[in-house]
């Protein structure tokens, strides 16, 4: 979770609000030639909704966040993909022009800075993040579900 797993936290906190609890599970592969681990969070939201983080090294890199819903899912496949499933309608998918996000967030910082507004992630909403990067550590080396 450490490297790019605490953005999927993000994004997660983001689009289904606080996280109350999560439970982990780590492995690390003995069969193979590389160092080859595994990671999976359960995380559990004051909103009642439920999401799943995985994690698999050494693989191509993929990434993706599927929200599913009573009307339909939609998935974001790596940076710059965007695939809507709406029930009982045809498949769309959305392609986007690629950016430089970390100059972008770093943009957006220093204008909100300058015009005095807010940044668009709240002060709790990375309070939230960080505390759920803590409880994931805690829940792995625990097996337990860890409470926020």
């Amino acid at each position: 979770i450490t490297a790019t797993g605490i953005h999927l936290v993000d994004a997660f906190v983001n689009l289904m609000g606080p996280i109350n609890s999560v439970q982990g599970h780590y492995m690390i592969h003995p069969n193979t030639k590389e160092f080859s681990d595994s990671m999976s969070l359960l995380c559990s939201f004051k909103s009642g909704a439920t999401g799943v983080i995985s994690s698999v090294r050494p693989t191509p890199v993929f990434w993706s966040i599927h929200v599913f819903g009573t009307l339909g899912s939609i998935e974001a496949r790596g940076p710059n993909n965007l695939i809507l499933f709406p029930s009982g309608k045809s498949v769309e998918v959305k392609e986007f022009v690629p950016i430089n996000a970390l100059r972008t967030q770093l943009e957006t910082m220093a204008r909100c800075i300058q015009e005095s507004i807010p940044y668009p992630m709240s002060s709790e909403q990375m309070m939230n993040t960080v505390e759920a990067f803590v409880a994931s550590a805690r829940a792995i080396d625990s097996g337990q579900i860890v409470h926020l």
